[in-house]
């Protein structure tokens, strides 16, 4: 094996700084920030989203970062995820049964198992996929296919003319309200806004095509902040800047009086009800992606980070070793309160008009390194031995790799012997995996002499 490893003598991955975030949202009112500055030609920090005005300025880290900010993350997250499945294990099993998170990452029963390798030399293994928009490793997953979603959707929004607002609708709560609470009046409110007179009459007047709504929540002194994400889409006439501002003038009394309505409160018009323009580029397919995307992963769930200056957290933010008591009860109201609540609809019709197709997780091309027992999938649940296994195998002998997590798992691991042997000898990861590939397409192509007979 090679004597340099990222890892401490506990066998722990080292620690690894991840790079500055990509860009900085608020949550609420003026989260996208996009174009609410004047437009300028250099960018002095690329952390002030309103400053973003190239592709540039949205992706400018190494690809080593990148890596590095990948395997902190998915460190931190898999940390969090076993912290959050003992919590609800605790707390909401039920004559021996339990939640479906707390399943997540267990071998898959009566199935076969296997370790895989990509070309980018990561590992991916069969097992069990809650799907929990509450669990830290498959809800990010889930929000970045949304995140996809979205940008697909406002790309072709642009591209066929039509106006788009980023409007966030937010309701009063105090931290005595459950979660489940101020989801109820939160989801009541909009009903009653929806179905305002002037809001229909606005909609109408404006050719309204359809919306895009996602549910959003952060944790801070005054409870659970639990608001809508939403993104409007106009066949106006209109120039945009007057779109908003006649939405604007229209939305926020109606919003205040549904809120009122519905909670006996009314809202903090600084904060309550927001308004931003979602306008791409023209005539510069690259930026104008990028610029989607952007917009796309600040709307989506998760996807924007917490304004922390302010006292803000997410509810993931919760799941530490060291948390309190009252840390944990925040996180299980939290869970309880968001189960069964839809996160994130496109209105009926919008995606066919658009021509969205839906956008799945998916796992890029990969070959089987071996077969595996149900032991040794339950020990790669543990996120530093799946990073220990991908160091191994990337690194030195790919057998010796193998038999390194027989041993410690304790499991049964067969090898799958072509592509063990030429990783062994020393040939480069990616040009393995890639003629194994192309092997086993060739092998699919060639007609089954049996049928043939």
């Amino acid at each position: 094996m090679k004597s340099q490893e990222p890892y401490s003598e506990e066998g722990s991955p080292a620690a690894l700084k991840p790079p500055a975030p990509l860009a900085r949202s608020g949550g609420g009112g003026a989260a996208l920030g996009l174009y609410r500055l004047p437009e300028t030609d250099g960018l002095k920090n690329p952390t002030q989203p309103g400053k973003i005005q190239r592709k540039v300025d949205v992706k400018n880290y190494t690809d080593e970062e990148r890596q590095e900010w990948r395997r902190t993350r998915d460190c931190e997250n898999a940390e969090r995820a076993s912290i959050a499945r003992r919590w609800i294990a605790e707390e909401f099993a039920k004559h021996g049964r339990q939640p479906a998170i707390c399943q997540c990452g267990r071998a898959i029963k009566g199935e076969a198992s296997r370790v895989a390798l990509t070309e980018e030399a990561t590992i991916y293994h069969d097992r069990i996929q809650c799907r929990s928009w509450a669990c830290p490793i498959c809800g990010h997953k889930r929000a970045w296919s949304r995140a996809l979603e979205l940008q697909d959707a406002l790309l072709a929004a642009n591209a066929r003319g039509y106006k788009q607002l980023f409007i966030t609708f937010t309701i009063p709560h105090t931290a005595r309200q459950k979660t489940r609470t101020v989801v109820r009046h939160l989801a009541a409110a909009y009903h009653r806004f929806r179905n305002d007179k002037g809001v229909k009459q606005l909609l109408a007047e404006e050719g309204f095509i359809g919306q895009v709504k996602a549910l959003d929540f952060t944790l801070t002194g005054n409870g659970t902040h639990a608001h809508y994400h939403t993104v409007y889409v106009f066949d106006s006439r209109l120039e945009l800047a007057e779109l908003a501002e006649k939405v604007q003038a229209v939305m926020v009394d109606a919003w205040d009086a549904a809120v009122h309505r519905e909670t006996g409160r009314h809202i903090n018009r600084a904060h309550g009800f927001d308004v931003e323009r979602i306008e791409l580029l023209q005539g510069d397919d690259e930026q104008s992606e990028a610029l989607a995307l952007y917009a796309a992963k600040v709307i989506s769930i998760y996807s924007s980070s917490a304004d922390k200056d302010k006292g803000s957290i997410t509810p993931f933010d919760l799941l530490r070793v060291d948390a309190t008591d009252e840390e944990r009860r925040r996180f299980l109201d939290w869970y309880e309160g968001q189960r069964g609540v839809r996160r994130l609809v496109f209105s009926r019709g919008l995606k066919g008009r658009l021509g969205i197709e839906p956008r799945e997780y998916e796992r890029p091309a990969q070959v089987t390194v071996a077969s595996v027992s149900p032991e040794v999938t339950d020990y790669l649940r543990d996120e530093r031995n799946r990073q220990m296994l991908a160091y191994l195998l990337t690194t030195g002998q790919a057998s010796d790799a193998l038999r390194w997590l027989a041993d410690e798992s304790g499991g049964i691991v067969m090898q799958s012997a072509r592509l063990v042997r030429a990783l062994d000898r020393g040939s480069p990861v990616r040009e393995c995996v890639r003629e194994e590939l192309e092997r086993r397409r060739e092998a699919m192509q060639e007609p089954d002499p049996m049928v043939l007979g």
